[in-house]
């Protein structure tokens, strides 16, 4: 049970969400803050396991980690595969300083290109994470799996695909069946690492699958599609 002296903001309620997006942005504002942080200190698995029945654990959870206000934590830099393992709609990075630790100078060493590099990439497709989420996988921490989601937005026909070699994984390709797409119509996938571009039906990306192939262990993949159309605006269809 929770804490008798401690109350958290119910981000899953809409009402809350509101009001409390509400207040930190006029706060903002008021002193004209540039940058706003706000740190986690308490473990919330016990108001969410309060909040829902014995049939309906995980509920009140999954409401509130959806929100555009949760993030992970990144704490390695140099490292596609840890950073994409990381990803969703928000990150806390911490990539000189990882663990208890007290912080340190940023040594002389740091990646400043590849991070600059892969936050410019990761703010370009952030919202994504703001559409529609298809697990492409069944979920498991085994080292030995591939791991891939979808993440779409219907109303532009554009998404974004990410992969996961785990490090122990022997299998160098994997297919995956998309979702939500329109059968009949063509789309451009673009892989973001190797900047190969093919042309492919919804059908095929849904029925056939795309199938991905990941040299490395681990390794990882972000792959783009966007619905095609013709010059007249009429979508393309084989």
């Amino acid at each position: 049970m929770p804490h008798p002296l401690r109350r958290r903001v119910n981000l899953g309620d809409p009402v809350a969400r509101k009001f409390l997006a509400d207040f930190i942005s006029q706060k903002i504002k008021v002193f004209g803050l540039g940058c706003y942080r706000q740190d986690f200190n308490m473990d919330p698995a016990s108001f969410w396991n309060a909040a829902d029945k014995p049939d309906r654990q995980g509920v009140t959870e999954n409401k509130y980690i959806q929100v555009p206000l949760s993030s992970t934590s990144q704490d390695r830099a140099g490292d596609d595969y840890e950073f994409r393992s990381s990803m969703c709609s928000g990150l806390c990075l911490n990539w000189w300083v990882s663990g208890n630790v007290s912080a340190e100078r940023i040594p002389e060493n740091f990646p400043f290109a590849w991070a600059r590099k892969t936050l410019d990439q990761y703010l370009t497709y952030r919202e994504f994470y703001y559409g529609d989420y298809f697990p492409l996988t069944g979920y498991s921490q085994a080292t030995d799996l591939w791991m891939a989601y979808q993440l779409d937005q219907p109303k532009s026909g554009r998404g974004m695909i990410v992969v996961l070699r785990r490090p122990e994984s022997p299998y160098e390709s994997a297919r995956f069946n998309l979702r939500a797409l329109e059968p009949q119509t063509d789309y451009r996938v673009t892989n973001l690492d190797t900047g190969e571009e093919t042309d492919r039906s919804g059908r095929e990306l849904t029925e056939t699958g795309l199938e991905v192939r990941l040299q490395n262990r681990p390794s990882s993949a972000l792959i783009l599609y966007e619905r095609k159309t013709t010059p007249g605006g009429r979508t393309q269809a084989k």
